[in-house]
């Protein structure tokens, strides 16, 4: 999974054998939008079979959108722009306990998910979940 903003490439590494004994939580990052003017948070997310992705973090006043990516091994995060003809707003959505929401009936497949602050207190995304099977996991980058 990768994450990126509009100027800047951020990916997320592999967690090392560490994670094991010491747990994940510790190396999670969490990015942040503080008002309107921030723009938007976007990252590249496989979703399986299960059609659906959990995001996490402080979220009240998020936004979602999607723009499924025909052919990943061609997407340019860098230069990502989001295409007006094929970014949607998504609501089809539900809570999760206090942090997550569940973006639902999304056919599998590679999609940006764009998470824009539409409030005056700002959001902040610290994970996002996927359901893939093990022949689909493999065949991730």
């Amino acid at each position: 999974m990768k994450w990126f903003g509009v100027n800047s490439l951020f990916c997320v590494a592999e967690l090392g054998d560490w994670s094991l004994k010491f747990g994940y939580k510790d190396a999670k990052a969490s990015y942040s939008a503080e008002s309107k003017q921030n723009g938007e948070i976007h990252l590249l997310a496989p979703v399986g079979d299960e059609g659906k992705l959990w995001v996490c973090g402080s979220l009240a006043s998020a936004e979602f959108f999607l723009e499924e990516i025909p052919d990943k091994e061609k997407f340019n995060a860098p230069s990502y722009k989001p295409d007006p003809n094929k970014y949607q707003g998504w609501e089809h959505k539900r809570d999760i306990g206090n942090e997550c929401k569940e973006l639902h009936g999304i056919k599998p497949g590679y999609y940006v998910v764009g998470i824009a602050n539409t409030g005056d207190k700002g959001i902040t995304l610290t994970h996002v979940l996927t359901w893939l099977s093990k022949s689909k996991w493999s065949t991730l980058g």
